[in-house]
């Protein structure tokens, strides 16, 4: 009997998938969880193909120092977040 769960090595490395290459964001929902001190903020990237994420917006002492957060403050966090995550589109 064969075992194919071994794992083969390839002579080098591959590209599986293309670049993605999206501009915009869906904030779906947003998680403020004042006893473990963090807002989450469940994303949408893209529009055609879009990719869903999540992302710990502010924890801890930034959680204590944004307090009342606004619309456009957790826009501009997830903002931040994105473009520092992934890399710009230099094409």
């Amino acid at each position: 009997m064969n075992d194919f769960s071994q794992t083969i090595q390839l002579p080098h490395s591959i590209i599986i998938q293309g670049p993605i290459i999206e501009n915009s964001f869906k904030i779906l929902e947003v998680i403020d969880n004042f006893n473990d001190k963090t807002v989450n903020a469940r994303i949408e990237i893209g529009s055609t193909n879009p990719i869903r994420n999540n992302f710990i917006v502010w924890q801890g002492d930034d959680y204590d120092q944004i307090g009342d957060w606004t619309t456009s403050q957790i826009n501009n966090k997830v903002s931040e977040i994105i473009t520092n995550l992934y890399p710009a589109n230099t094409q």
